[in-house]
């Protein structure tokens, strides 16, 4: 790793260096509108090029910025090294081909250098660096127990294991709710990864190995539709999950998604509500991909925390967050003022809270 100025020769210099040392080079940052934004130029004279204007990327900056400026700021990010590969990824999670493709050259990658935009580029563009005939299979283990008090579990197995083709790793999470140490096992023989997983839970402290899903709406339908599923009828809590879950289907075959929201305030109850009905609605329009509506009624004495994690939820579950302030009563009338299209509220409660027990889901 190499942290440089902001400088065309050095720039130059430290990529040409890199390019002969290492089968792949990849620069962060560089390649926006600003005056400082020196990469493709620093890029280019490392091989002894010039920049200069892609069509296609010219292009795209028109429509994006509304400029046909080739002196504007915008448009310099579409002037890159000559004989440089524009490359689109796809988004794994919409399928759609990126906005703004990777600029490469020979074995030199040019990132963008904002967290967020990086890690989604490497997300979708992952593979350039992958060797076709190389697969790596992998696996993890969480464990609730503080990593001190299995180092020595861990050091067993992985002695074990280091001559067959296997990496184990072992993290220990300061803020997680649910573990306190992730366990990851990688090799290329995927048998392998199944033994020492096997090997590694067995020699774990009994109740320490927590069922962890790292991402639960991927898995919503599958999980949700499980208790569906559950022979054991008696139990209280499988019976209730199973009534909430019916609600929602009889919910969704009365009313389109157009006409229902989801009552959502970051609490337990309707935190709980909301990944069942995200669940349903996935079940019943699997290709689905629009916003959920969801009323927000605020209370008057806000927490910090409470609005960070409403924001957190309307971004993973792809939320259309209406917002009022006040009494819930007059709050929905001002919804079926302002969203007329509106005509259903599902609502989450305790059947202990006060004058909840006696509901009727459709009265």
């Amino acid at each position: 790793i190499s942290v440089i100025c902001d400088e065309v020769d050095v720039i130059a210099d430290e990529v040409a260096s890199f390019s002969e040392k290492f089968t792949h080079v990849i620069t962060s940052g560089g390649i926006g509108p600003t005056h400082d934004d020196m990469t493709f130029e620093g890029v280019a004279k490392a091989f002894g090029l010039k920049t200069e204007f892609h069509p296609e990327l010219v292009q795209r900056i028109t429509d994006w910025f509304h400029t046909t400026d080739m002196a504007s700021p915008e448009m310099k990010m579409a002037k890159i090294p000559q004989t440089a590969t524009l490359r689109f990824g796809i988004d794994p999670k919409t399928h759609k081909r990126s906005m703004y493709p990777l600029v490469s050259i020979r074995n030199v990658y040019m990132f963008p250098g904002i967290p967020n935009l990086l890690e989604k580029a490497f997300t979708m563009l992952g593979d350039i660096f992958q060797n076709p005939d190389v697969k790596f299979h992998t696996d993890t283990i969480y464990i609730d127990r503080d990593e001190a008090s299995i180092a020595s579990i861990i050091t067993e197995v992985a002695t074990r294991f280091k001559e067959h083709d296997v990496v184990i790793g072992s993290y220990p999470d300061l803020v997680s709710s649910y573990y306190q140490v992730k366990i990851t096992i990688e090799s290329t023989n995927p048998n392998r990864v199944q033994e020492v997983h096997k090997e590694m839970v067995e020699k774990m402290p009994e109740g320490s190995v927590v069922a962890f899903d790292i991402d639960p709406l991927k898995s919503a339908v599958q999980a949700v539709y499980s208790f569906m599923e559950s022979p054991n009828t008696d139990d209280s809590y499988i019976q209730s999950v199973q009534d909430a879950i019916k609600t929602i289907q009889a919910a969704l075959e009365k009313y389109p998604l157009t006409d229902i929201c989801i009552g959502f305030n970051g609490g337990k109850d309707c935190t709980a509500l909301l990944h069942l009905f995200y669940a349903v609605v996935k079940k019943k329009y699997p290709n689905f991909e629009g916003k959920l509506q969801a009323l927000y009624i605020r209370s008057r004495c806000r927490f910090p925390e409470v609005e960070k994690f409403v924001q957190i939820s309307r971004d993973k579950y792809n939320l259309d967050m209406i917002h009022y302030d006040g009494r819930i009563k007059e709050c929905l009338e001002a919804m079926t003022t302002d969203r007329p299209n509106i005509k259903a509220v599902i609502m989450g409660t305790r059947a202990t809270d006060p004058f909840s027990g006696g509901y009727i889901i459709f009265p």
